[in-house]
């Protein structure tokens, strides 16, 4: 049955980073590097990332316009847009040859045979086509998107196993190690160069009281336990297009991170972000839990589709991962803080210091609630290897 979140904002990692904000005009001439066909009408801005520019762009094509999205890929944050294209084409052409009900981004390639082009202030745009029919929540308005989304994301990962090749690039090196976030984290805290932390020192001292999570993970992915797979890094529920009739997942979108890591990455940052019950930078520390219910419908989905896959250390690595991503998380919002608020954009003092408690919070929670957790992964665990 339905069973409706009751109109909250489900919180997405919203924030942005300072330096790479851009606000450009859409320029139409690099429409003449790629292969389509048809005249070009028009380009509007389209969704909400924070990190590239998008827009929408429609052609006339015979008796009906075709659209087509149009991306910048922000070079500040991936300071090799060649790396992601060769990246995105390869998983792209590797999606297509699976037939198990879901739809890949299909790239159009420039005349010059690339899979990018470059304007004449040197930034790197792609091209593909625009998913028709489909809808692309901020967050979950019910259970059952939930459950979608987090069954397309499980499939991701399924379908990539046996992708060919050496390892993709790492378009970001080591985004979500959390041990070394926790090593930046405790630098700032010794250099105390905005003389903050001593109004933090139960934040600060909560958070290393925690470092031994990190550095579980991180043993066992030394020591290959923890197999590094290919996975999507950035598990944000508005990253998973929705058939607007069915309401069923579709595809999945915004790849620039698909790179080498670990399956517990996804899931962790998926059920972070999704099953939290206030917005990610909420004051009132009482409206901030962990949602078991969310979570039971992002288990269910995930492992329906990546249980056949997964090994008995991954599965019990799944447990504790929205409790690493969290707590990674939060060192960086502190670690922001303590250094003068220089890495995410803020909108009022302490801002950066309200996100950081309002996900300590969110990890007490799901401390407290680590049993229930682990049952719900229990029960809808099937055939593992």
């Amino acid at each position: 049955m339905y069973q409706s979140l009751n109109n909250r904002v489900i919180p997405i990692f919203s924030t942005i980073l300072k330096e790479t904000l851009f606000d450009m005009d859409f320029p139409t001439e690099i429409v003449d590097s790629f292969r389509i066909d048809g005249r070009f009408l028009e380009a509007k801005r389209w969704g909400s990332g924070n990190v590239n520019d998008t827009f929408l762009a429609t052609f006339a094509d015979l008796e009906q316009g075709k659209r087509y999205i149009f991306q910048r890929i922000n070079h500040l944050v991936f300071n090799d847009p060649k790396g992601v294209m060769a990246n995105m084409h390869r998983v792209t052409d590797h999606l297509a040859t699976k037939r198990q009900g879901y739809r890949t981004l299909c790239l159009i390639d420039t005349f010059n045979d690339e899979w990018f082009a470059c304007d004449e202030n040197g930034n790197y745009w792609r091209a593909y086509e625009f998913v028709e029919g489909t809808k692309s929540p901020e967050f979950a308005q019910d259970l059952t998107q939930a459950y979608e989304a987090a069954k397309a994301f499980g499939a991701f990962q399924r379908d990539l196993i046996d992708l060919p090749g050496p390892p993709l690039v790492e378009t970001i090196p080591e985004f979500h190690h959390t041990r070394k976030r926790l090593d930046r984290f405790e630098q700032a805290v010794a250099d105390n160069s905005f003389g903050r932390v001593e109004g933090v020192a139960k934040e600060v001292a909560f958070i290393q009281r925690r470092r031994g999570l990190a550095e579980w993970f991180e043993s066992k992915e030394l020591s290959g336990e923890l197999i590094r797979r290919v996975v999507h890094n950035d598990t944000k529920l508005n990253n998973v297009m929705l058939d607007c009739d069915s309401g069923k997942a579709v595809c999945v979108i915004d790849l620039d991170t698909v790179m080498p890591g670990l399956v517990a990455a996804d899931f962790g940052d998926l059920a972070r972000s999704a099953a939290a019950s206030a917005l990610e930078d909420e004051k009132n520390l009482d409206k901030m839990f962990f949602r078991l219910d969310v979570f039971e419908a992002l288990t269910k989905g995930y492992l329906e589709t990546a249980s056949s896959f997964l090994t008995p250390l991954e599965l019990e690595s799944l447990p504790l991962a929205p409790q690493a991503l969290t707590l990674e998380l939060a060192a960086r919002f502190l670690t922001d803080y303590i250094e003068g608020d220089v890495y995410f954009k803020t909108e009022r003092p302490e801002h950066n210091l309200d996100r950081a408690r309002a996900q300590l919070k969110l990890l007490l929670s799901m401390e407290e609630q680590e049993k229930e957790v682990r049952e719900v992964i229990d029960r809808h665990t099937t055939n593992p290897v």
